[in-house]
């Protein structure tokens, strides 16, 4: 990772998932592209991404709590997590837009030009509010390849995130029973 004034420039492996979810959450690249060994773009070899720089987690900000909310603001719309560390994990210093600036002119990055599989999910982010810098380990709930990552939280959020819906699907079918059986009596003294 190399930093260049305001931004950073990320080279690295090869991506296990490059085409992701695309969701406020996640900082917004402003260039992403594998790198490939010879010019049918078939065999990747690397990946190269330049992204606005973010503040790095001070130790009081590791929270369990606020990373949750993270995780399950990603999870609402649909979109899983599997490598969740702090590591992964940064404080915006600007707005987390597909809109930057560079040279003084504004550019808007089309979202599949950085491997974005659609347009941006989420509420508006702004400086100070977490963001995922890892553009790896993301994937659609649908998807049935994925890969959980050992250390970090991203399993125990899954559980937690999962026992959170469970509960809620009883406690909206519980609370249909009541009202189904109130429309009985009702009905029965009706008649």
């Amino acid at each position: 990772m190399y930093r260049v004034g305001d931004r950073v420039i990320k080279i690295g492996d090869v991506r296990a998932t490059y085409h992701i979810p695309n969701h406020t959450r996640i900082l917004q690249p402003i260039a992403r592209f594998e790198m490939y060994l010879n010019d049918d773009n078939k065999i990747p070899y690397g990946c190269i991404e330049v992204m606005e720089r973010v503040r790095e987690l001070k130790s009081e900000e590791c929270n369990d709590e606020k990373f949750y909310e993270l995780y399950k603001d990603l999870r609402k719309d649909g979109i899983v997590f599997s490598d969740f560390r702090a590591s992964n994990i940064g404080v915006l210093l600007t707005e987390n837009s597909p809109e930057h600036i560079i040279n003084g002119e504004k550019i808007n990055v089309v979202p599949q030009s950085v491997g974005f599989m659609n347009e941006m999910k989420g509420a508006k982010r702004k400086p100070g509010d977490l963001v995922i810098l890892d553009t790896d380990f993301l994937y659609n709930e649908n998807d049935n390849n994925i890969t959980w990552q050992h250390n970090g939280f991203s399993k125990k959020f899954e559980k937690r995130w999962q026992a959170e819906r469970q509960s809620l699907i009883s406690k909206t079918l519980r609370e249909q029973v009541i009202k189904n059986d109130e429309e009985e009596i009702d009905d029965d003294i009706i008649k």
